[in-house]
């Protein structure tokens, strides 16, 4: 079954980006990053890769094979490769339009052509019909040729322009055809594993949160605990001084008994000292006073000293 126009510029276009912009790519990626020192370079930027939430296990074991001297940049794709030059030491600058998105056709900065290279690899991995139109393919054709001779020099800008011509028999097709099915379900599996990455991270977060609301509530609940104490010191304190005020005043209240029973001993002795002695000197109360008893003495004295008063 032959091709029709639309279907062969799409595989022309599929085949210029997987095989020569890739190698352009790759190009400028070992221009800043040297193989020879590649595997020293991916050691001291560990942190940083193993941190990013949009790289996979697969990719870090290709990133950080055993032994590590193993690590070679033909094995990395356009992702990997965009990947590195983005967040390794010295950093790619994005273009104005950001990395995930198209750039201007005026920006030809190093930046726009990796965004550009991305974009495109993108784009042919999950496009669904798999064709191109005529106008579609000028377009994107002479975007992604002159990025890649920027990128990779004039010996890659003349491989892409040969691409232009390349012969799609059934042989070529059929492989391109695999290649970008193959692709196409890295790409849904990368989806689907960023996906579930991201929900790990979410449900992760949550848990911490919970963790630090709990340890906020243990916090408050020592807090409370140590003031409950220092209430109950206190409250023990003032009840010991409570009864301490208490037994003092029924000291002071037995005391006062005490000095109250004294005096009115003290005045009972007085009196009957005095009326002892007053009876010896009246003979008319001689006799009451030998039978009477203190209060009847007491009667009868006031009674005799009224009686001479009026003498």
């Amino acid at each position: 079954m032959s091709l029709t126009k639309e279907e062969a510029n799409f595989l022309r276009f599929y085949y210029l980006n997987l095989k020569v912009a890739s190698n352009a790519a790759r190009v400028y990626f070992d221009s800043v990053h040297p193989p020879a020192g590649l595997a020293n370079e991916l050691a001291n930027s560990s942190v940083t890769l193993k941190r990013l939430p949009f790289i996979t296990k697969q990719q870090l074991q290709i990133l950080y094979p055993s032994p590590a001297s193993n690590v070679k940049s033909e094995d990395f794709d356009t992702t990997i490769i965009v990947c590195l030059l983005r967040n390794m030491a010295p950093r790619e600058s994005a273009p104005v339009t950001g990395w995930d998105v198209l750039p201007n056709p005026g920006d030809t900065s190093t930046g726009a052509d990796l965004a550009r290279i991305k974009w495109y690899r993108n784009k042919l991995a999950h496009d669904g019909d798999g064709k191109l139109s005529p106008t579609d393919f000028s377009q994107y054709w002479i975007d992604l040729e002159c990025a890649i001779g920027r990128l990779g020099g004039p010996s890659l800008m003349k491989e892409a322009q040969s691409a232009h011509h390349i012969v799609l028999d059934k042989f070529i097709t059929d492989l391109l055809n695999k290649l970008r099915n193959c692709e196409k379900d890295v790409y849904n599996l990368q989806m689907s594993q960023d996906s579930i990455t991201s929900m790990i991270n979410d449900h992760t977060s949550a848990i911490d949160n919970q963790g630090l609301i709990k340890q906020e509530h243990e916090q408050k609940i020592q807090e409370l605990t140590i003031k409950f104490k220092e209430i109950e010191h206190k409250l023990t304190t003032h009840n010991e001084h409570m009864a301490t005020c208490e037994k003092n005043i029924d000291n002071l209240k037995r005391k006062q008994i005490d000095s109250d029973d004294s005096s009115v001993a003290n005045k009972r002795k007085r009196l009957e000292d005095y009326v002892t002695a007053w009876c010896k000197n009246n003979n008319n109360l001689t006799d009451v006073c030998r039978t009477a008893n203190f209060d009847q003495i007491n009667d009868a004295v006031t009674e005799q000293v009224s009686y001479t008063g009026k003498k």
